[in-house]
């Protein structure tokens, strides 16, 4: 086998195959199609809920499934009933560890590849691994945790510049052979026409897509929109997903951010907000097609930024913070508007506004937007600079 993936213990228990969703999970599986010529294994959690786990895809890609529990760690309000699932979490990884480790003293892989996961390298090396270990990292992780477990990787890929940085400035004077590889698409599929007769009237939709939580920054958006609507009284913001994976097609989950933005909804007036709950990949492609402008407002260090490139795929002009990431993808003025005063709900409004009196801006913005998407990241692009940073390990 020349690679061996292993996937990350993730709340909630995310697989691949992704039938149960999640971004990272599905650009990933994606990816390992892209690799032509290569015999690629993928070793990932599975839930009983799901059924019988696939073991072959094709010839050339194969699973290696261990069955988990679907919730290692749940709220509690005890002491004990805390330290219960933390203990209980450690001891599911340290199983899934040991089956990763059986299965590479079976397969041999020449690399083996972490999906964001160091530890997992300190514990195969422990357990007697001396093969190639890769990390692929795609988040900011602690400088301690880093230096910790970086060591115990042949090298390390990154999602973007701020994440190599973050990593290289984490382990200080300690050298570690390291690349970017920027995420990318299929640019094909987030195209659509404008068919939705509900949301045919597209010059005044704001779309934001994205986890409801505080670091995402929905609810800055959501305040931005009573300005908004004292220019545009029409304009509406459509807001895509959930607090939580788990969530059914069009539902929420009743969290608290979810009620906070339900009550700061209900304060603009009717027809204002439509909170979309989440929504499968084909819809949300058509919402985007039915929208005028597309806002990713993030409070966090942004390791990258999937819905940024997804929006732009569709010609979709964009509105984000300069957060992470992001700087990396979109080129202010160019193919997208950057946001300094990203906590500002009145400098959203202004170039929400901005966007919506100037058509040929609009226009400008989107299509150079599709043009940086196809130029830099498309999923053949991503596979050809992972297969030429890989195969100095092969």
């Amino acid at each position: 086998m020349d690679i061996l993936f292993i996937t990350q213990l993730s709340k909630p228990i995310l697989p691949i195959p992704p039938v149960s969703g999640g971004a990272p999970q599905t650009n990933l599986h994606t990816l390992m199609h892209r690799l032509d010529g290569l015999e690629i294994g993928v070793i990932s959690p599975w839930l009983r809920k799901l059924g019988e786990p696939p073991a072959m895809e094709s010839p050339s890609l194969s699973y290696f499934h261990q069955l988990v529990h679907p919730r290692s760690i749940r709220e509690s309000n005890s002491r004990f009933g805390h330290f219960y699932y933390r203990f209980f979490d450690i001891y599911q990884e340290r199983r899934y560890l040991v089956y990763a480790a059986k299965t590479i003293a079976r397969l041999k892989p020449r690399v083996i590849v972490l999906n964001n996961r160091p530890h997992y390298a300190t514990a195969l090396r422990k357990a007697g691994v001396n093969r190639p270990i890769l990390g692929y990292l795609r988040n900011v992780q602690p400088a301690s945790y880093l230096r910790s477990h970086c060591p115990s990787l042949d090298g390390v890929i990154a999602v973007s510049k701020h994440v190599l940085l973050s990593i290289r400035s984490a382990l200080r004077n300690t050298k570690i052979d390291g690349a970017v590889i920027h995420n990318g698409l299929d640019a094909g599929f987030w195209v659509r026409e404008t068919k939705d007769k509900f949301l045919s009237d597209r010059s005044q939709r704001i779309t934001f897509v994205g986890r409801l939580h505080e670091t995402k920054g929905a609810h800055i958006v959501l305040r931005a929109m009573k300005y908004v609507r004292h220019r545009y009284g029409k304009a509406q913001l459509v807001i895509i997903g959930a607090t939580s994976h788990d969530a059914q097609t069009g539902q929420l989950t009743n969290s608290r951010y979810e009620a906070a933005l339900q009550k700061l909804a209900h304060g603009l007036g009717p027809g204002s907000v439509l909170l979309a709950g989440n929504l499968p990949p084909n819809q949300i492609v058509q919402r985007m097609a039915n929208a005028s402008i597309g806002v990713v407002p993030s409070l966090w260090e942004e390791p990258f930024g999937m819905t940024v490139i997804e929006g732009m795929a569709g010609g979709l002009p964009m509105i984000c913070s300069r957060r992470g990431g992001i700087p990396e993808i979109i080129t202010h003025e160019k193919d997208g508007i950057l946001i300094d005063n990203y906590l500002d709900p009145e400098e959203w409004a202004k170039q929400i506004v901005r966007l919506l009196d100037d058509e040929e801006l609009r226009t400008r913005l989107g299509h150079n937007a599709r043009q940086t998407v196809l130029e830099r990241f498309t999923i053949d692009q991503m596979a050809r600079d992972f297969r030429s940073y890989i195969e100095k390990f092969l």
